[in-house]
């Protein structure tokens, strides 16, 4: 459970329309909900997920992506559209006998304190700072795949958790529009923002183009 902190304002709004993305895509994702804090602040619950009483340890990054190479391709597509710069060791949940699950989005978007909300616009081709699988591996192929499938979304499948943010007075409906047209424009150049990272860029294109005509 994930209380509202006063000073992060957009903390749970940003768990809510990430959670609901990464699953339309098709991600490993502990479901989420907007539930009251016994001390009355709004706050994010979710599963909790532990082997033999004791809570997951943080990942090890190369057995991660060794073990779960689709998954993995995936999360760094994902992270990259959401500007999610906060994915390491202990935001993946994962036992080779359990699975995988991507949590903790709190900090993508405009920033967890809306620090990055007023210039998002100005910076829907900003790079990815950091990421847990920046030196990794990853398979261009199994990675073009994920681009093609987040450029596939219905545009519904983007509205619908902006607007529920919004219904549940997690944003403004200014918030909304802008991280509409954020999530839209970011995406439709996720393969030039992703071409100069880990030599994939060639092939998610050609990925993009072959899934795109099918």
């Amino acid at each position: 459970m994930k209380a509202q902190e006063p000073d992060a304002k957009y903390m749970l709004a940003n768990e809510l329309i990430c959670c609901r993305l990464a699953a339309a895509m098709g991600l490993p994702v502990l479901p989420g909900e907007i539930a009251m804090h016994p001390n009355g602040r709004n706050c994010w619950i979710t599963p909790q997920i532990q082997l033999g009483g004791m809570s997951l340890p943080p990942v090890d990054e190369s057995r991660v992506v060794a073990d779960q190479p689709i998954v993995s391709a995936g999360m760094y597509a994902f992270d990259w559209w959401v500007r999610n710069e906060d994915r390491h060791v202990d935001n993946v949940l994962f036992d080779p006998r359990l699975g995988i699950w991507l949590i903790d989005h709190e900090d993508c978007l405009g920033g967890a304190t809306g620090d990055r909300m007023d210039a998002l616009l100005r910076t829907i081709n900003a790079p990815l700072g950091w990421h847990m699988f920046r030196d990794q591996p990853l398979d261009p192929t199994h990675v073009g795949v994920w681009v093609a499938r987040i450029k596939a979304l219905p545009l519904p499948a983007i509205d619908g958790p902006l607007q529920e943010a919004y219904e549940r007075n997690l944003l403004s409906r200014s918030d909304q529009i802008k991280l509409k047209a954020f999530l839209v424009d970011r995406r439709a150049i996720l393969d030039s923002l992703l071409r100069n990272t880990a030599d994939i860029g060639q092939q998610i294109e050609i990925m993009a183009e072959e899934l795109g005509g099918a």
